[in-house]
Protein backbone atom coordinates (compact mmCIF):
# COMPACT_ATOMS: atom_id res chain seq x y z
CA UNK A 1 0.00 0.00 0.00
CA UNK A 2 1.36 3.39 -1.35
CA UNK A 3 0.81 6.66 1.32
CA UNK A 4 1.65 10.48 0.09
CA UNK A 5 4.23 11.84 2.68
CA UNK A 6 3.59 15.89 2.05
CA UNK A 7 6.82 17.58 3.47
CA UNK A 8 7.08 21.25 5.01
CA UNK A 9 6.46 24.71 2.33
CA UNK A 10 10.26 25.33 3.16
CA UNK A 11 11.50 21.89 2.30
CA UNK A 12 9.28 21.30 -0.86
CA UNK A 13 11.33 23.50 -3.08
CA UNK A 14 14.68 21.69 -1.86
CA UNK A 15 16.07 18.89 -3.94
CA UNK A 16 19.24 18.25 -5.73
CA UNK A 17 20.80 19.37 -8.87
CA UNK A 18 19.78 16.85 -11.79
CA UNK A 19 21.68 14.09 -13.64
CA UNK A 20 20.94 16.19 -16.85
CA UNK A 21 22.89 19.25 -15.35
CA UNK A 22 26.09 16.73 -14.46
CA UNK A 23 26.01 15.11 -17.91
CA UNK A 24 25.84 18.07 -19.39
CA UNK A 25 28.68 19.32 -17.40
CA UNK A 26 30.85 16.32 -17.94
CA UNK A 27 30.28 16.22 -21.91
CA UNK A 28 31.57 20.37 -21.92
CA UNK A 29 34.88 18.72 -20.26
CA UNK A 30 34.91 15.75 -22.77
CA UNK A 31 34.56 18.99 -25.62
CA UNK A 32 37.22 20.90 -24.20
CA UNK A 33 39.71 17.68 -23.82
CA UNK A 34 38.88 16.54 -27.53
CA UNK A 35 39.17 20.41 -28.94
CA UNK A 36 42.39 20.32 -27.02
CA UNK A 37 43.55 17.27 -28.50
CA UNK A 38 42.45 17.48 -31.75
CA UNK A 39 44.11 21.58 -32.73
CA UNK A 40 46.61 21.12 -29.82
CA UNK A 41 45.23 23.75 -27.66
CA UNK A 42 46.60 24.03 -24.06
CA UNK A 43 44.27 25.01 -21.93
CA UNK A 44 43.59 25.71 -17.45
CA UNK A 45 40.43 23.50 -17.79
CA UNK A 46 39.70 20.92 -15.79
CA UNK A 47 40.05 17.36 -17.09
CA UNK A 48 37.22 15.39 -17.86
CA UNK A 49 38.72 12.33 -15.14
CA UNK A 50 38.84 15.52 -12.52
CA UNK A 51 35.14 16.69 -13.26
CA UNK A 52 33.78 13.05 -13.41
CA UNK A 53 35.64 12.85 -9.77
CA UNK A 54 33.77 15.98 -8.63
CA UNK A 55 30.28 14.94 -10.05
CA UNK A 56 30.79 11.38 -8.41
CA UNK A 57 31.68 13.42 -4.65
CA UNK A 58 28.48 15.77 -5.06
CA UNK A 59 26.50 12.27 -5.47
CA UNK A 60 28.19 10.67 -2.87
CA UNK A 61 27.23 13.32 -0.55
CA UNK A 62 23.78 12.48 -0.89
CA UNK A 63 23.88 9.26 1.05
CA UNK A 64 25.07 9.93 4.41
CA UNK A 65 21.90 10.12 6.51
CA UNK A 66 22.18 13.40 8.16
CA UNK A 67 23.14 15.19 4.23
CA UNK A 68 19.77 13.08 2.99
CA UNK A 69 17.47 14.53 5.57
CA UNK A 70 19.11 18.01 4.63
CA UNK A 71 19.74 18.55 1.38
CA UNK A 72 19.93 22.37 1.15
CA UNK A 73 23.45 21.79 2.67
CA UNK A 74 24.63 19.55 -0.49
CA UNK A 75 23.56 21.84 -3.23
CA UNK A 76 25.99 24.85 -2.51
CA UNK A 77 27.94 22.06 -3.13
CA UNK A 78 26.69 20.89 -5.94
CA UNK A 79 26.26 24.45 -7.58
CA UNK A 80 30.02 25.53 -6.82
CA UNK A 81 31.02 22.33 -8.44
CA UNK A 82 28.59 22.96 -11.87
CA UNK A 83 29.94 26.70 -11.79
CA UNK A 84 33.14 26.05 -12.22
CA UNK A 85 32.85 23.34 -14.73
CA UNK A 86 30.60 25.66 -16.26
CA UNK A 87 32.95 28.29 -15.79
CA UNK A 88 35.79 26.31 -18.22
CA UNK A 89 33.75 25.51 -20.49
CA UNK A 90 32.13 29.29 -21.21
CA UNK A 91 35.94 30.63 -21.08
CA UNK A 92 37.78 27.83 -24.03
CA UNK A 93 34.92 26.41 -26.07
CA UNK A 94 34.27 29.16 -28.00
CA UNK A 95 37.78 30.08 -28.76
CA UNK A 96 38.64 26.48 -29.56
CA UNK A 97 35.91 26.76 -31.95
CA UNK A 98 37.23 29.37 -34.15
CA UNK A 99 39.92 26.55 -34.90
CA UNK A 100 37.88 25.15 -37.58
CA UNK A 101 38.67 27.95 -40.12
CA UNK A 102 35.72 27.82 -42.45
CA UNK A 103 34.59 30.73 -44.52
CA UNK A 104 33.88 33.83 -43.02
CA UNK A 105 30.19 34.70 -43.92
CA UNK A 106 30.77 38.96 -42.05
CA UNK A 107 29.38 40.08 -46.05
CA UNK A 108 26.49 38.28 -45.61
CA UNK A 109 25.37 38.45 -42.20
CA UNK A 110 26.52 42.56 -43.03
CA UNK A 111 23.82 42.26 -46.10
CA UNK A 112 20.93 41.06 -44.12
CA UNK A 113 21.72 43.26 -41.23
CA UNK A 114 21.11 46.24 -44.69
CA UNK A 115 17.84 44.55 -45.83
CA UNK A 116 16.08 44.87 -42.76
CA UNK A 117 17.55 48.55 -42.55
CA UNK A 118 19.81 48.36 -40.09
CA UNK A 119 22.92 50.11 -40.81
CA UNK A 120 25.43 49.63 -38.41
CA UNK A 121 27.73 53.02 -39.05
CA UNK A 122 24.66 55.05 -38.74
CA UNK A 123 23.90 53.29 -35.49
CA UNK A 124 27.06 54.57 -34.07
CA UNK A 125 27.03 58.35 -35.69
CA UNK A 126 23.51 58.28 -33.42
CA UNK A 127 24.99 56.80 -30.08
CA UNK A 128 27.93 59.64 -30.64
CA UNK A 129 25.74 62.25 -30.35
CA UNK A 130 24.18 60.76 -27.40
CA UNK A 131 27.27 59.51 -24.89
CA UNK A 132 24.61 59.20 -21.70
CA UNK A 133 22.68 56.02 -23.84
CA UNK A 134 25.95 55.00 -23.95
CA UNK A 135 27.25 54.97 -20.34
CA UNK A 136 23.68 53.28 -19.67
CA UNK A 137 24.50 50.72 -22.59
CA UNK A 138 27.81 50.49 -20.76
CA UNK A 139 26.72 49.94 -17.44
CA UNK A 140 24.00 47.11 -18.71
CA UNK A 141 26.41 45.17 -21.08
CA UNK A 142 28.41 44.36 -17.99
CA UNK A 143 25.65 43.14 -16.39
CA UNK A 144 25.64 39.75 -17.37
CA UNK A 145 28.28 38.05 -15.04
CA UNK A 146 26.69 39.76 -12.29
CA UNK A 147 23.17 38.66 -13.05
CA UNK A 148 24.30 35.32 -13.09
CA UNK A 149 25.73 35.63 -9.82
CA UNK A 150 22.33 36.97 -8.01
CA UNK A 151 19.92 34.04 -10.41
CA UNK A 152 22.41 31.56 -8.55
CA UNK A 153 22.32 33.11 -5.30
CA UNK A 154 18.24 34.01 -5.45
CA UNK A 155 17.83 30.37 -6.19
CA UNK A 156 19.50 28.94 -3.27
CA UNK A 157 18.59 31.41 -0.82
CA UNK A 158 14.65 30.57 -2.11
CA UNK A 159 15.02 26.49 -2.42
CA UNK A 160 14.22 27.15 -6.07
CA UNK A 161 16.42 24.04 -6.97
CA UNK A 162 14.64 23.03 -10.00
CA UNK A 163 14.85 26.55 -11.67
CA UNK A 164 18.84 26.55 -10.95
CA UNK A 165 19.44 23.63 -12.50
CA UNK A 166 17.24 24.14 -15.88
CA UNK A 167 18.54 27.91 -15.65
CA UNK A 168 22.02 26.48 -15.50
CA UNK A 169 21.54 22.87 -17.85
CA UNK A 170 20.27 26.06 -20.53
CA UNK A 171 23.94 28.18 -19.85
CA UNK A 172 25.81 25.34 -21.07
CA UNK A 173 23.65 24.46 -24.18
CA UNK A 174 23.71 28.18 -25.04
CA UNK A 175 27.16 27.77 -24.96
CA UNK A 176 27.24 24.72 -27.11
CA UNK A 177 25.03 26.14 -29.39
CA UNK A 178 26.35 29.51 -30.07
CA UNK A 179 29.96 27.26 -30.25
CA UNK A 180 28.28 25.42 -33.09
CA UNK A 181 26.70 28.14 -34.67
CA UNK A 182 29.75 30.04 -34.87
CA UNK A 183 32.12 26.99 -36.60
CA UNK A 184 29.28 26.80 -39.48
CA UNK A 185 29.08 30.30 -40.02
CA UNK A 186 32.29 32.54 -38.75
CA UNK A 187 32.42 36.24 -38.63
CA UNK A 188 34.90 38.18 -37.36
CA UNK A 189 32.62 41.11 -36.37
CA UNK A 190 31.64 44.37 -37.20
CA UNK A 191 34.01 45.80 -36.18
CA UNK A 192 36.33 44.67 -39.28
CA UNK A 193 34.58 46.34 -41.71
CA UNK A 194 34.58 49.64 -39.89
CA UNK A 195 36.29 52.67 -40.67
CA UNK A 196 39.49 52.74 -37.97
CA UNK A 197 38.89 56.40 -38.09
CA UNK A 198 35.60 55.78 -35.84
CA UNK A 199 38.34 54.05 -33.10
CA UNK A 200 38.21 56.28 -30.15
CA UNK A 201 34.87 57.89 -30.46
CA UNK A 202 32.27 57.61 -27.78
CA UNK A 203 30.29 55.19 -29.36
CA UNK A 204 33.19 52.69 -30.75
CA UNK A 205 32.89 49.07 -29.27
CA UNK A 206 34.92 48.64 -26.40
CA UNK A 207 34.28 44.65 -26.07
CA UNK A 208 34.43 43.65 -29.93
CA UNK A 209 36.38 40.86 -30.63
CA UNK A 210 39.63 41.42 -31.15
CA UNK A 211 40.48 40.70 -34.93
CA UNK A 212 43.97 40.25 -34.47
CA UNK A 213 43.36 37.45 -31.87
CA UNK A 214 40.10 36.25 -33.34
CA UNK A 215 42.42 35.46 -36.30
CA UNK A 216 45.27 33.93 -34.66
CA UNK A 217 43.02 31.34 -33.55
CA UNK A 218 41.62 30.42 -36.76
CA UNK A 219 45.32 30.93 -38.97
CA UNK A 220 46.72 27.89 -35.62
CA UNK A 221 49.28 31.02 -34.44
CA UNK A 222 47.82 31.29 -31.10
CA UNK A 223 47.08 27.98 -29.22
CA UNK A 224 48.48 28.21 -25.64
CA UNK A 225 44.62 29.53 -23.93
CA UNK A 226 46.96 29.38 -20.95
CA UNK A 227 45.30 32.87 -19.03
CA UNK A 228 44.09 34.04 -22.26
CA UNK A 229 40.27 34.02 -23.02
CA UNK A 230 38.02 36.51 -21.69
CA UNK A 231 34.58 36.41 -22.67
CA UNK A 232 33.80 38.32 -26.41
CA UNK A 233 35.56 36.19 -29.03
CA UNK A 234 32.52 34.70 -30.75
CA UNK A 235 30.68 37.88 -32.74
CA UNK A 236 27.54 35.55 -34.73
CA UNK A 237 25.69 35.02 -32.71
CA UNK A 238 25.69 37.09 -29.68
CA UNK A 239 25.71 34.86 -26.24
CA UNK A 240 25.01 38.19 -24.54
CA UNK A 241 21.85 38.36 -26.20
CA UNK A 242 20.97 34.71 -25.48
CA UNK A 243 22.18 35.48 -21.91
CA UNK A 244 19.53 38.13 -21.54
CA UNK A 245 16.82 35.84 -22.60
CA UNK A 246 18.20 33.37 -19.91
CA UNK A 247 18.19 35.98 -17.78
CA UNK A 248 14.56 37.49 -18.33
CA UNK A 249 13.23 33.91 -17.79
CA UNK A 250 15.45 33.08 -14.51
CA UNK A 251 14.34 36.21 -12.65
CA UNK A 252 10.36 35.74 -13.90
CA UNK A 253 10.08 33.60 -11.30
CA UNK A 254 10.11 36.06 -8.82
CA UNK A 255 7.39 39.02 -9.38
CA UNK A 256 9.44 41.53 -7.25
CA UNK A 257 12.26 41.10 -9.84
CA UNK A 258 10.05 40.05 -13.25
CA UNK A 259 9.43 43.73 -14.93
CA UNK A 260 13.42 45.37 -13.92
CA UNK A 261 14.95 42.53 -14.77
CA UNK A 262 13.08 42.45 -18.09
CA UNK A 263 14.10 46.25 -18.97
CA UNK A 264 17.63 45.15 -17.99
CA UNK A 265 17.84 42.34 -20.21
CA UNK A 266 16.29 43.97 -23.20
CA UNK A 267 18.97 46.83 -23.03
CA UNK A 268 21.42 44.76 -22.40
CA UNK A 269 20.54 42.72 -25.67
CA UNK A 270 19.85 46.34 -27.54
CA UNK A 271 23.50 47.47 -26.25
CA UNK A 272 25.50 44.30 -27.49
CA UNK A 273 25.15 46.03 -30.75
CA UNK A 274 27.18 48.82 -29.93
CA UNK A 275 29.72 47.86 -27.16
CA UNK A 276 29.90 44.25 -28.29
CA UNK A 277 30.43 45.30 -32.04
CA UNK A 278 27.61 42.61 -33.09
CA UNK A 279 25.47 42.63 -36.35
CA UNK A 280 21.84 43.06 -35.53
CA UNK A 281 21.51 38.96 -37.21
CA UNK A 282 24.38 38.09 -33.98
CA UNK A 283 21.72 39.18 -31.17
CA UNK A 284 17.98 37.69 -33.18
CA UNK A 285 19.83 34.39 -33.93
CA UNK A 286 20.83 34.73 -29.84
CA UNK A 287 17.66 34.76 -28.80
CA UNK A 288 17.09 31.79 -30.67
CA UNK A 289 19.40 29.74 -29.29
CA UNK A 290 18.35 31.40 -25.87
CA UNK A 291 14.39 30.04 -26.14
CA UNK A 292 16.08 26.84 -27.69
CA UNK A 293 18.36 25.50 -25.10
CA UNK A 294 15.57 26.87 -22.12
CA UNK A 295 12.87 24.57 -23.96
CA UNK A 296 16.13 21.54 -24.03
CA UNK A 297 16.99 22.24 -20.65
CA UNK A 298 13.54 22.10 -19.04
CA UNK A 299 12.65 18.69 -20.84
CA UNK A 300 16.23 17.72 -20.29
CA UNK A 301 16.42 17.99 -16.58
CA UNK A 302 12.49 16.87 -15.91
CA UNK A 303 13.11 14.19 -17.96
CA UNK A 304 16.36 13.05 -16.27
CA UNK A 305 14.47 13.45 -12.97
CA UNK A 306 12.22 10.69 -13.26
CA UNK A 307 14.08 8.60 -15.04
CA UNK A 308 16.62 8.64 -12.54
CA UNK A 309 14.00 8.27 -9.87
CA UNK A 310 12.25 5.30 -11.05
CA UNK A 311 15.89 3.64 -11.52
CA UNK A 312 16.41 4.51 -7.91
CA UNK A 313 13.34 3.02 -6.84
CA UNK A 314 14.04 -0.16 -8.54
CA UNK A 315 17.58 -0.83 -7.08
CA UNK A 316 17.60 0.42 -4.07
CA UNK A 317 15.18 0.83 -1.06
CA UNK A 318 13.56 4.00 -0.21
CA UNK A 319 15.54 4.36 2.76
CA UNK A 320 18.77 4.00 1.29
CA UNK A 321 18.35 5.98 -1.76
CA UNK A 322 15.76 8.89 -0.33
CA UNK A 323 18.59 12.17 -0.71
CA UNK A 324 19.25 10.81 -4.28
CA UNK A 325 16.00 11.18 -5.57
CA UNK A 326 14.18 13.52 -3.75
CA UNK A 327 13.35 16.75 -6.12
CA UNK A 328 12.98 20.01 -5.57
CA UNK A 329 9.79 22.08 -6.60
CA UNK A 330 7.39 19.37 -5.64
CA UNK A 331 4.68 19.51 -2.90
CA UNK A 332 5.06 15.50 -2.14
CA UNK A 333 7.01 12.46 -2.87
CA UNK A 334 6.00 8.50 -2.88
CA UNK A 335 6.54 6.39 -0.33
CA UNK A 336 5.78 2.62 -0.16
CA UNK A 337 5.42 0.70 3.03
Amino acid sequence: MARIEVRSAARAYYGHLSPFLFSLCFAGALLVEGMSFLFGFKTQALRPASVLALIVLCLTLRLPTFLRRRPWLVVPVETFVAVVVILDITLILPWQAQAFALPLVDDLIRTLDLAVGFDHVAWMAWLNRRPDIVQVFTICYKSMIPQTIVIIVLCLVTGRVRRLDSYLCAFVLAIFLTSAVSILLPTRGIVAILDPALRGTVAWPFAATDVATYDALRSGALRDLFGVPTLGIVSFPSFHAASAVLGAWAFWLWPATRYPALALNLTMAVASIGCGAHYLMDILVGFCIAIGSIGLAVYGSDLSYTAFSKLARRLFTRGAFDGWVRMGGGGASRART
